[in-house]
């Protein structure tokens, strides 16, 4: 998934109101932006992204790299046990 599937993503849950669906520290990341946005800060960025990008944009990158993380996680763990049955 790259950060435009992720952007996508925010702006369907954006619609329907459902930015709780997102994993808990990416909503964080969306309100936390979203705050900045309201009180005209953005011009800061935001603890996450120095960059001043939207709210959308802060949380997609942010939840690129969950999905990256994971990923990461999963290989790990696979080769892992790949390696426990052929030894």
């Amino acid at each position: 998934m790259r950060t435009e599937d992720s952007i996508n993503i925010i702006k369907e849950l954006e619609e329907m109101n459902a930015i709780n669906l997102l994993p808990k520290p990416e909503q964080f990341v969306y309100k936390l932006a979203r705050y900045f946005e309201k009180e005209n800060l953005t011009n800061y960025g935001t603890i996450y992204d120095f960059e001043g990008n939207s709210p959308i944009e802060t949380t997609a990158k942010r939840l690129y790299k969950s999905i990256d993380e994971i990923e990461a996680i999963y290989y790990n763990a696979n080769k892992m046990i790949e390696e426990l049955f052929v030894n």
